[in-house]
């Protein structure tokens, strides 16, 4: 069964019920499985969770939300791999923290650098120009940069800013970076064991949910 991002936090007391424990996360490109009941109430209470992470992760990171500044091949390389050694940094904090959500949050980070690394490869290999590079990294990154937005321990401030820049990278996305709404993947739960893990999410309303 699939449940939308925020809708899970209503759909616990249906898993107590039902006894269900098993939980898969889906954003994009990465599947996070073997996640149980308890992952959830972790996120929930996690007072260990950097609030910095989200601003640090993507309002500080103009290569995943600002127009297209980057003209030139050379003038993208070196934001692509500071983000990707950013992720690399915090993923090594989380690979050691034995927490229940770490795993997750390993997991996702390590989505965002692959898809930077791969985006620097691109552009290293010179076969597709950086609008369409830019282009893929913003698609593939946007449904972990939605967890990141919506983890319920964020400060409110920032979740503001970050639904705000993310609203507006969509809109830049669509007029300078020449994508489509349908190719942004909203992030969902996967309930129960031995359920199908494909198909396309539902869309929501509004891109980045905000307040």
């Amino acid at each position: 069964m699939k449940i939308g991002l925020d809708e899970i936090w209503t759909f616990v007391k249906v898993m107590d019920d039902r006894g269900i424990n098993g939980l898969t996360f889906i954003a994009g490109n990465v599947k996070v499985e073997g996640l149980t009941r308890s992952t959830l109430d972790a996120i929930l209470s996690d007072e260990d969770y950097d609030q910095e992470l989200l601003p640090s992760l993507f309002t500080f990171r103009e290569i995943l939300w600002q127009p297209q500044v980057y003209r030139e091949r050379l003038m993208a390389l070196p934001a692509l791999k500071i983000l990707k050694g950013f992720c690399d940094e915090v993923a090594v904090r989380y690979a050691d923290d034995s927490s229940t959500p770490s795993p997750l949050y390993l997991q996702l980070l390590n989505g965002i650098s692959t898809a930077a690394e791969a985006s620097s490869h691109d552009l290293e290999q010179g076969e597709q120009g950086v609008v369409q590079v830019i282009r893929n990294l913003r698609i593939a990154t946007f449904p972990i940069i939605k967890f990141f937005i919506h983890h319920p321990r964020n400060r409110p401030d920032h979740r503001r800013d970050a639904v705000n820049r993310l609203n507006y990278a969509v809109k830049i996305m669509l007029t300078e970076f020449h994508g489509l709404y349908s190719q942004l993947k909203d992030p969902y739960w996967i309930v129960g064991s031995g359920l199908d893990h494909t198909g396309t999410t539902k869309k929501s309303d509004s891109p980045a949910h905000g307040d």
